[in-house]
């Protein structure tokens, strides 16, 4: 759907079915969770790919894909927007009302939510997957029930650790997933992200002309 509106309402449809859906066995729940999650990963202007070479190029080939989407819009196409950042628009949605639904249960009640973010930046099985969760964190970690705050702010070292030691595209996303989190809770993050960014520019011998 690509009305912004009725998107809304079909994520927080979408939202308490799932909630509905939860307690059936076996339940279909992880598999729609785990579809979610990939729609909001698919937007190459949002979420780069591991393997797509060069950031730069990645960005520009989705930059150009979203002007097209723009221009056929204005020539009286339906559509403003790239099927995938559509698709992310209303998977990202789906996630914040899964947020409101399931509040400081969210991830008792929605395991593989909470794998699919966390796991891969705990673990790091592979790039594009620490890609995606710290994605999906972007996007969900500053929208938690307060109760779910420190467990995700305890994902934090983790992301910052890869912000500063892979690849361009995961440093693209694990830089935007910290902003995000000390954009929502600046109390709580400035003083962590210090902790973490000045030892590592001692390091680097940038601390003393930073």
């Amino acid at each position: 759907e690509i009305d912004p509106l009725l998107q809304r309402r079909s994520a927080r449809a979408l939202a308490c079915l799932i909630k509905l859906a939860n307690a059936r066995t076996p339940s279909p729940v992880p598999k729609i969770v785990q579809n979610i999650v990939g729609f909001a990963c698919a937007d190459p202007l949002e979420t780069p790919r591991a393997d797509g070479g060069d950031l730069a190029a990645q960005q520009a080939a989705a930059a150009a894909a979203a002007a097209a989407a723009a221009a056929a819009a204005a020539g009286g196409g339906d559509n403003e927007l790239t099927e995938a950042a559509v698709a992310r628009r209303g998977a990202e949605a789906t996630l914040l009302e899964l947020s409101d639904v399931f509040g400081a249960s969210l991830f008792d009640a929605l395991p593989r939510l909470w794998e699919l973010m966390a796991g891969p930046l705990t673990s790091a099985p592979t790039p594009q997957s620490i890609i995606d969760g710290a994605q999906v964190l972007k996007v969900l970690g500053p929208n938690v029930h307060s109760s779910l705050l420190d467990k995700v702010l305890a994902l934090v070292p983790a992301v910052f650790d890869a912000s500063v030691n892979g690849g361009e595209a995961l440093q693209k996303t694990s830089a935007g997933a910290l902003a995000a989190l000390a954009k929502a809770v600046p109390s709580k993050m400035i003083a962590n992200l210090l902790a973490f960014v000045v030892p590592a520019l001692e390091d680097s011998g940038e601390a003393d002309t930073a």
